[in-house]
């Protein structure tokens, strides 16, 4: 069977590097902003910018202007940050932001990837 990422409009290209992990604190500005219930939040995910390989040689490269979560982060923002249930990341590849907006920030969107068979 063949899988397809869902990408819903990724018109991504804008460089190519291999991904690199943010940490938190130095890569979303809003970081200072939170109270400390937010930054440990913040504290577990890693951002990644760059080009960042999925399986079945599915290749996103995000320059910097957006930046991937990968399945466990998803998660966590999915259910801990967004308050979906547990079976909604169930199925989750990851998630793709705007760099300019940290998962947990008021007006913030992503796109979630999911394989379809």
């Amino acid at each position: 069977m063949s899988r397809i990422a869902l990408w819903l409009g990724l018109g991504l290209a804008l460089s190519v590097w291999p991904a690199q992990a943010e940490k938190s604190s130095d890569f979303f500005k809003s970081y200072q902003g939170y109270n400390d219930d937010g930054k440990a939040f913040l504290d577990k995910i890693e951002p990644k910018i760059g080009t960042v390989d999925l399986a079945e040689g599915v290749h996103l490269t995000l320059g910097d202007k957006f930046y991937f979560l990968n399945k466990k982060d998803t998660a966590s923002v999915l259910t801990e940050a967004w308050g979906n249930p547990a079976s909604s990341a169930a199925d989750s590849v990851g998630m793709i932001f705007p760099a300019k907006y940290d998962p947990i920030a008021d007006g913030n969107w992503g796109i979630e990837l999911r394989w379809r068979r």
